[in-house]
């Protein structure tokens, strides 16, 4: 694996030929997929970290990522990003349609196509989260923001679905060693209670009014 002066000097040189490495996460229902997209073919090697994966050579359109800090937001850094374009002029990325892409995890690296995939590892380009998607025709279309972008959406999707006063209302999450823990009624016909989404793995002391 090159060092990280040793990629800082090779990114200084313009003359130097550059392919991008994407990969990509999409939920179907079940299970995160993961997808690789590459702006020229490349293959990682057998005993890279990411054995004998297949970059899928769809990037055609220019991408850049600038960098920067904000004054009036007392120094917040700042990510300016250009969409990434994937060609589907095949149709083979159509199932994409299906998945589910918001919030999704998504890194870019840059560096030599006849490195090997380690080395790309040392300086990622980028490392986010997926904004939204656009379908056309022939290409689609990613728009990203950096990972402190997944604080902007909510913490908990599910919502309760009956009729207490609690209708509507997102299921409590529970992480960590926890006290002073109060429910919610989410069934007031059976009086049953819930205060995390899944379960735990245990409940050490139960109390009634204090």
């Amino acid at each position: 694996m090159i060092s990280l002066e040793e990629y800082k000097i090779w990114l200084a040189e313009p003359d130097h030929e550059r392919v991008l490495l994407v990969i990509l996460t999409g939920y179907d229902g079940f299970d995160n997929n993961l997808f690789y997209m590459s702006s020229a073919p490349f293959y990682t090697e057998p005993t890279a970290s990411l054995p004998n994966i297949q970059f899928e050579s769809r990037i055609e359109e220019d991408f850049f990522i600038e960098k920067g800090i904000t004054f009036f937001e007392k120094g917040i850094g700042t990510d300016n990003l250009s969409e990434l374009e994937i060609t589907n002029a095949d149709a083979e990325l159509d199932f994409w349609q299906n998945l589910q892409w918001d919030k999704r995890p998504i890194t870019i690296y840059l560096g030599d196509p006849e490195w090997k995939f380690d080395d790309f590892l040392v300086k990622p380009l980028f490392i986010g989260i997926i904004d939204s998607v656009d379908f056309g025709d022939t290409h689609v279309r990613f728009r990203f923001n950096n990972r402190l972008g997944i604080l902007n959406g909510p913490v908990q999707r599910t919502l309760l679905e009956n009729a207490s006063e609690n209708n509507n209302k997102a299921i409590p999450l529970a992480y960590g060693h926890l006290r002073n823990i109060e429910p919610i009624n989410i069934n007031p016909n059976t009086h049953e209670y819930q205060w995390h989404d899944t379960e735990v793995d245990i409940v050490e002391h139960i109390y009634d009014k204090g």
